[in-house]
């Protein structure tokens, strides 16, 4: 591979990890932030039927009010147990780190020596061999129409990183 085309790769690699990247970032903040709408809702109903319960209402609407309280607890817990919306958050973020470490692996090349033939060839292999096991345990990033706007955004300002001046091309 030509010192351009091995540039050139760092450079593509970068772009894309940044991307993503926020993306997880994103994800992530999504995730946690449905964790605790549904988690608040549920800790309040429930505290509320169980209190309620306690008191031992006489009056039937009561009662039937506390039932369908405690039935929407139980709905937003099911909900939050099945999504596991704090887990998902977690990997997201973890995932979003790790693509960090890459990134900043490729900027302590960029601004490192001159790699040889045979270094620029072990990188290559080393940093396509990270990316290949973090896409294996990335979860998929659906973005919101909210989010959307944002990374595009993102996208049109990364500047085309080139080769630096004192490396011959």
């Amino acid at each position: 591979m030509s010192l351009g085309g091995f540039w050139s790769l760092l450079d593509t690699w970068k772009r894309r990890i940044i991307i993503n990247q926020e993306a997880h970032y994103s994800a992530a903040a999504r995730f946690k932030k449905y964790h605790y709408w549904i988690g608040s809702p549920t800790i309040i109903f429930a505290t509320i039927a169980g209190a309620t319960l306690l008191a031992e209402a006489k009056e039937p609407w009561i009662r039937i009010s506390v039932g369908i309280i405690g039935l929407i607890a139980a709905a937003l817990s099911a909900i939050q147990t099945f999504y596991s919306h704090s887990k998902q958050a977690e990997t997201h973020r973890s995932v979003a780190a790790r693509l960090g470490e890459v990134k900043r692996e490729i900027e302590v090349i960029e601004h490192g020596p001159l790699p040889s033939k045979s270094e620029q060839n072990r990188i290559i292999e080393q940093i396509s061999k990270r990316l290949s096991e973090i896409d294996k345990e990335a979860p998929i990033v659906e973005f919101s129409s909210e989010e959307k706007p944002g990374l595009n955004r993102l996208i049109e300002k990364l500047p085309l990183l080139g080769p630096r001046k004192d490396w011959p091309h």
